[in-house]
């Protein structure tokens, strides 16, 4: 892998972790809101908390989505040029080789 890849790759875990951190933690939050209405009384989430949580959550499978696509198109890189015989492609970070040694 290049350094690009590994890089961009890094970059989307890394929002993929944020995104998935925030939902997390106001759906959380909102479930506890709900809890204590349910139990004290407490005002509910309100239309705008649950609109904000959908935001988040959109966002989460968005970081995800576009993490595993990229993850996915340089493991596809990594498997095309196995299957042809480059030995380190100079997509995945080495020099182009030719086929393996030993025919």
């Amino acid at each position: 892998m290049n350094p690009t890849d590994r890089a961009e790759l890094a970059r989307l875990w890394t929002a993929w972790l944020e995104c998935r951190a925030s939902a997390g933690a106001e759906r959380e939050r909102l479930i506890e809101k709900a809890g204590d209405h349910m139990c004290a009384g407490c005002p509910a989430p309100n239309e705008n908390e649950v609109a904000a949580l959908e935001q988040l959550e959109r966002g989460h499978r968005a970081a995800w989505q576009a993490y595993s696509s990229r993850l996915l198109h340089v493991y596809a890189i990594a498997s095309w040029a196995s299957r042809i015989g480059l030995e380190k492609p100079t997509v995945l970070g080495g020099s182009r080789g030719g086929p393996p040694s030993g025919d």
